[in-house]
């Protein structure tokens, strides 16, 4: 996020005691270009200087509890929703089959077999998953299964609208049959050791798309904290990167979804390293 800009004085008059409304301020700088003199000019509803950018649009703090460098975070235990450089209304991002009335202080239940609620990305948080991936987009998950160790997809990025008749399709499947894996139907199966996934709590860190230079594009990923695991070369440098259609937890067309299991969170970061993966999952 930008930063706000600084106003130097030197010798000149206080920006807090300028002249009224468009009477010229002596230069801000001695060093300023011309020399010219600063004019302050009062618009009704005008953004204070102390929240200007660079560029001179305005500057707007992130909330305090969004992590750090988040694209998107969606805090299901505590009500907390920001997508699109903004806080939103978790209705407003997720569409799909969403079930609001899954959500609770636990966090969002998903189950596949007394549970309907499949949502998928919606809206600005659509455009976010689009717009990162191309770049190298990280995706963590910090989730509660209870006395059940974690099954199903955690995540289904598709061209189209349907995985069973789109094109092209990534899955990113973070919970499979007690392992953890990283899949790509056209190119890649990448699986991790079985026992990482377990019972209670588990936090679950990968990207895809990393560019790891000569034209190859990686995906790697950590869960628990433990050592990270995938592929630097699987040749999806030809692969096609559309955003048509984010599945969260379930794939719908597959009569699969995560089960049963309290989603507490997540957050989408831009590509990130292994050890940065692995600190993300601990």
């Amino acid at each position: 996020m930008a930063r706000p800009i600084s106003i130097i004085s030197n010798g000149g008059r206080p920006i807090t005691n300028a002249y009224p409304n468009g009477a010229p301020m002596t230069p801000v700088d001695a060093d300023t270009p011309g020399g010219e003199p600063v004019t302050l000019t009062v618009t009704p509803g005008a953004v204070p200087v102390a929240l200007v950018n660079d560029d001179l649009t305005e500057w707007v703090s992130s909330p305090p509890w969004l992590p750090a460098g988040a694209i998107a975070y969606l805090d299901f235990q505590n009500g907390n929703y920001y997508a699109g450089g903004a806080e939103r209304a978790v209705s407003d991002i997720l569409g799909g089959g969403f079930d609001i009335t899954e959500i609770s202080g636990s966090g969002m239940f998903v189950d596949f077999t007394t549970s309907t609620n499949r949502p998928d990305a919606i809206g600005v948080l659509l455009s976010d998953f689009d717009t990162t991936i191309d770049g190298g987009l990280t995706f963590v998950c910090e989730c509660d299964a209870g006395a059940f160790a974690p099954l199903g997809t955690m995540l289904m990025i598709l061209e189209g609208s349907n995985a069973n008749t789109s094109e092209y399709y990534i899955v990113n499947e973070a919970a499979s049959l007690g392992r953890g894996q990283i899949y790509d139907s056209a190119v890649l199966n990448e699986t991790g050791p079985s026992s990482e996934l377990s019972t209670g709590v588990n936090k679950v860190a990968f990207c895809i798309f990393r560019d790891e230079g000569g034209g190859n594009f990686g995906v790697s990923a950590s869960i628990n904290g433990n050592t990270a695991f995938g592929n630097a070369d699987i040749g999806l440098s030809g692969a096609s990167r559309i955003v048509d259609t984010v599945h969260l937890f379930h794939v719908d067309e597959w009569s699969v979804a995560m089960d049963p299991i309290h989603i507490r969170n997540f957050t989408i970061f831009g590509p990130k390293s292994d050890a940065e993966l692995e600190a993300l999952s601990t």
